[in-house]
C-alpha cells in the first residue's frame, strides 16, 4: 500500500532528524513521550532539587553550629555562629576551586553531599586549633607568669617565738594552750 504524503513527509523528516542526531534513533515513542513530560516539568523538578539542597546544607549547618557549642561548652553568638558557616563554606568552596584547578573532583564537597558527619569534626578540629589552641596557650603562660598576691599582714601582730610546755598530759590541756596562746593575739571568741 502505497503511503500517503502525510506519511512520506514524515518519514523523510525523522530520517533527516536522525541523520543528524543519530543518538535518538533508539528512542521509541514512549521515550519521547517521557522525555515531553520530562521537559515540561523541568522547573517543577529544579525546585524540588534546590528545596532538598537547601535542607540538607541548613541542616549540615545546624549540626556543625550544634557541635561546635558542644565542643566550647555553651552557646555560640548569632555573630559567632555566622562566622562559623561562613568559615565551612568557605572551607569547602576552597576545595572545590583547587580541585577544579587540579582537574579531580573535590573530596571534601562528595563528603558533604553526602552528610558525612565526620567532615564536621575534622572541620571543627582545625578551627578550634587554629583559634582556641593559640589563646590558650597565651592565657596559660600569661597565668604562668604573673606574679600571685601576698596577703596583707597588716593588724596581725607578728609572731615570736612561743614557749610551749614539754609535754600536754590530754587534748584538753593542749587546746587550753591553743586558746590561751590566740587570746594573746587578739583573737576573741564567740562567748566569753
Amino acid at each position: 500500500m502505497p503511503q500517503r504524503p502525510e506519511e512520506a513527509q514524515a518519514d523523510a523528516a525523522r530520517r533527516a532528524f536522525l541523520e543528524l542526531f543519530p543518538r535518538f534513533e533508539k528512542l521509541d515513542d514512549a521515550a519521547i513521550d517521557r522525555l515531553i513530560t520530562l521537559a515540561e516539568n523541568a522547573d517543577t523538578i529544579q525546585e524540588t532539587a534546590g528545596a532538598t539542597w537547601t535542607r540538607h546544607g541548613t541542616q549540615v549547618l545546624g549540626t556543625l553550629v550544634g557541635k561546635a557549642q558542644e565542643l566550647l561548652g555553651g552557646a555560640l553568638s548569632p555573630r559567632a555562629q555566622t562566622r562559623l558557616r561562613q568559615g565551612f563554606v568557605s572551607f569547602i568552596e576552597s576545595d572545590v576551586s583547587r580541585s577544579q584547578r587540579n582537574g579531580v573532583p573535590s573530596t571534601l564537597l562528595q563528603r558533604y553531599e553526602a552528610g558525612d558527619e565526620r567532615l564536621l569534626d575534622e572541620f571543627l578540629k582545625d578551627w578550634a586549633d587554629d583559634f582556641f589552641v593559640p589563646a590558650q596557650r597565651r592565657v596559660t603562660q600569661n597565668t604562668m607568669n604573673r606574679s600571685r598576691p601576698v596577703v596583707s599582714s597588716t593588724g596581725r601582730s607578728q609572731v615570736t617565738s612561743v614557749q610551749r610546755p614539754a609535754t600536754f598530759r590530754n587534748l584538753d590541756e593542749r587546746l587550753d594552750y591553743a586558746a590561751k596562746l590566740a587570746k594573746e593575739r587578739g583573737v576573741q571568741f564567740g562567748r566569753e
